[in-house]
């Protein structure tokens, strides 16, 4: 058996397909890891989109959230000015003389 070893006789050709077939299974298995990695890969890179759309989307809402509240100020201001006004119409209304064309 060992003279077929060392002359590439039946046992050689044996182990020979045996270490091909381990090396088959070794690929299959190694290409099946890359595919998962692959697939993990894919996933992170849509979490990571995911998560700047989703910082993009706060930020714009609180950008909405700030222009609202700047807005709703702006308008209450204009409304305390509007009524502060009419006060002091009306505070100063019996002092107006209103003068006619002078001839």
């Amino acid at each position: 058996a060992l003279d077929d070893m060392y002359e590439g006789g039946p046992t050689h050709a044996h182990q020979s397909s045996q270490a091909n077939q381990a090396l088959e299974r070794k690929l299959a298995e190694l290409e099946r890891a890359n595919e998962k990695l692959d697939a993990q890969r894919k996933l992170d890179e849509m979490a990571r989109k995911n998560d700047m759309l989703k910082l993009q989307m706060d930020t714009q809402r609180d950008q909405q959230l700030r222009d609202q509240m700047h807005q709703q100020a702006l308008t209450q201001q204009s409304t305390m000015i509007a009524m502060a006004a009419a006060q002091n119409k009306s505070a100063a209304a019996p002092n107006i003389v209103i003068q006619g064309p002078t001839i």
